[in-house]
């Protein structure tokens, strides 16, 4: 009725196309996007609208119970497009209703909830409805750099995934609970970061230029990845439109996130490719991020600091400030409490205020939220009553190395006159 391919068979027919492609040798340039072989049958038909506006999206995490399977019998007949998977001791269930009080009650017989989220179906279909007119330079940039899924569905920006590996485990980075991450870090479980394989970007990259006439990509640095390289290396055999116009950044984490998302607004206001890749080279110059560390042992788990300087520096409760710069990630400072990193913050948040009246901040969590938002978030409003505050979950590529427990603050100062945000 939507005039598009159903959604799970297109998954499907992705899957085996690369499986039996492998099969027969067939080399990863050789596989065509999505948006030509389903020509004309991946947009919705303007003519069509849902009757949905009564139901919702339901995601939850349960420990099931002894009698869960004859329960989730029960589940079918108050809702649809059902999707459980199992997750250690807990099973994660997708569904749709319009019963939602009804069904939760029916799940609370048969375990106990763990997490519950709801959205409504109805408001999706009409913010898609009623979306802005899509900017003439498309933004793609690195999940890496704190930017969410919802940031990207907001300004319409295109993310690219690094992976998490949990004990083994490897997902899309915007795919893994944070929770998850984090209580896994303090477990002892081993965790780690990786690329996505050179196929998968060149798949994504390809995707990108047959959809949009003209993309920006705002690439991290290539000081922390091999992005930028894997990217222009396949641009000149790939691109000879020049489609995808690429930027090293030259940072990551949450300087990368500000920019991006400063960039994003400024496209969207209808600018041209010239005036946006020009705005992205100020901001980047103009932007800057402290990462607080609360224990050291994770950057030595991940390789990034010795065993004897992690070892010593919690031993004497010493708490490294990082800045990611165009270098990399270099120590700002030592500070031994939670009260001296924010006087930390507060001392680079002054000298950047003094520069501009268009001071935009980024205040980044991993597992406290609560403590950042209290004890942080607060300060900082009531100082600069003015500034474009935003709270964000730490890029958790940057969060599996710098642990739990660990926060940061980033911020892009302006000259009025080019963008006031």
């Amino acid at each position: 009725a939507a005039g598009v391919v159903d959604a799970g068979a297109l998954g499907i027919y992705i899957f085996m196309e690369g499986f039996f492609g492998t099969l027969v040798g067939r080399g990863g340039e050789a596989f065509r996007p999505v948006t030509e072989t389903f020509q004309g049958k991946l947009a919705v038909l303007p003519s069509f609208k849902a009757d949905t506006e009564d139901r919702f999206c339901v995601d939850t995490v349960l420990a099931p119970g002894p009698d869960s399977d004859k329960a989730l019998k029960k589940l079918s007949e108050i809702g649809d497009s059902i999707v459980v998977m199992q997750d250690s001791e807990n099973l994660k269930i997708h569904f749709h209703t319009n019963q939602r009080t009804m069904a939760r009650e029916q799940l609370e017989e048969m375990g106990r909830i763990v997490q519950w989220s709801e959205e409504g179906i109805g408001p999706q279909i009409r913010r898609a409805e009623t979306a802005a007119v899509p900017a003439a330079v498309r933004i793609v940039t690195d999940a890496a750099g704190s930017v969410t899924r919802r940031d990207a569905r907001e300004y319409a920006i295109t993310l690219l995934d690094s992976y998490i590996i949990i004990d083994g485990r490897r997902l899309p980075e915007t795919l893994v609970s944070p929770k998850k991450l984090y209580r896994s870090m303090r477990g002892g479980l081993r965790v780690t970061t990786a690329q996505a394989s050179v196929f998968e970007r060149r798949q994504r990259y390809r995707s990108i230029i047959s959809r949009y006439r003209q993309a920006l990509y705002l690439c991290v640095g290539s000081i922390y990845t091999g992005n930028f390289e894997t990217v222009t290396t396949w641009k000149k055999r790939n691109d000879p439109e020049d489609g995808l116009t690429v930027v090293d950044t030259l940072s990551a984490s949450g300087r990368l996130g500000i920019v991006a998302l400063a960039v994003a607004r400024y496209a969207n206001q209808g600018h041209n490719l010239e005036k946006v890749v020009r705005f992205s080279q100020i901001a980047m110059k103009q932007s800057r991020e402290y990462v607080f560390l609360d224990r050291l042992k994770y950057l030595v788990a991940g390789g990034r600091l010795s065993k004897k300087k992690g070892f010593f520096g919690d031993l004497l409760n010493l708490k490294p400030v990082i800045s990611l710069t165009d270098e990399g990630a270099v120590k700002a400072g030592t500070v031994r409490n939670r009260s001296q990193q924010l006087e930390f913050a507060l001392e680079k948040l002054n000298t950047a205020s003094r520069q501009t009246d268009a001071l935009s901040i980024m205040l980044e969590y991993t597992d406290n939220r609560q403590w950042v938002e209290k004890n942080v978030w607060g300060e900082i409003r009531d100082r600069y009553p003015s500034a474009h505050v935003i709270l964000q979950p730490l890029s958790l590529t940057s969060g599996a190395h710098m642990g739990p427990g660990a926060w940061g603050v980033a911020f892009l100062s302006l000259p009025g006159q080019v963008l006031p945000i």
